[in-house]
């Protein structure tokens, strides 16, 4: 079966965003490396200037490629993505994820429990 990518570039108030959603997807790590790989190529394909990001992995399992790709993102220099704003992990994921699955959460990262005020993160609009 086919994986239908549900990543995109979105704008908020005039600013483009990549939005990647691995909402949903349990722990079908197949969809999730798709997803990931979309994603990645959307970054390819930006048009310079900031590269602002919500990653949205609510109902989805830790899994190994969502583990590298935080991992790949840092915020090392040379690291393509500027801000992360990170939706559906709660505190309490978050440590365990990062306890028994080795995560290491982005610096340039903050968590949010909806979209809008991920967005409005990302564009500077609130701290």
């Amino acid at each position: 079966m086919t994986h239908r990518i549900h990543s995109v570039v979105i704008s908020h108030k005039m600013t483009p965003l990549i939005g990647i959603n691995l909402c949903g997807f349990g722990s079908d790590r197949g969809s999730v490396q798709a997803e990931l790989e979309a994603a990645v190529k959307l970054f390819d394909r930006r048009a310079g200037g900031p590269l602002l990001v919500v990653l949205d992995i609510a109902d989805t399992r830790m899994t190994p490629e969502i583990a590298a790709f935080l991992a790949a993102h840092t915020g090392q220099p040379g690291d393509t993505i500027d801000r992360l704003a990170i939706v559906g992990v709660s505190g309490w994921r978050r440590w365990w994820d990062q306890v028994t699955k080795r995560v290491q959460w982005p610096k340039k990262a903050r968590f949010f429990d909806g979209h809008e005020p991920a967005k409005a993160w990302l564009i500077g609009e609130s701290h």
